[in-house]
């Protein structure tokens, strides 16, 4: 029987100081930065579930009417004018 010995994960953290510098470590504590030394507390945060789209609840009918209202009656115009147009060019 023998033994596999698993190797030890090392994470490597990468970011950016205030000034710019590029700061790495693998530190979970703390970092500095090589430019301006300053000091940095790593702290891990967990993503948020994704949320996903919920229109049904967001907008209301009458919402959706006032947004679809002035592009209708824009577009209405715009032919009405159109049909003027050409009543006048062909009379």
């Amino acid at each position: 029987m023998t033994l596999e010995i698993t190797p030890k994960i090392v994470s490597e953290y990468q970011f950016r100081c205030f000034c710019g510098a590029p700061v790495v470590t693998t530190h979970k504590t703390a970092a500095i930065c090589p430019n301006c030394d300053t000091a940095f507390e790593l702290r891990r945060v967990r993503k948020r579930a994704s949320q996903g789209w919920d229109t049904a609840s967001s907008v209301s009918p009458q919402d959706m009417l006032q947004l679809v209202k002035k592009p209708v009656v824009y577009t209405a115009l715009y032919f009405l004018l159109l049909y003027d147009l050409w009543d006048l060019l062909h009379c």
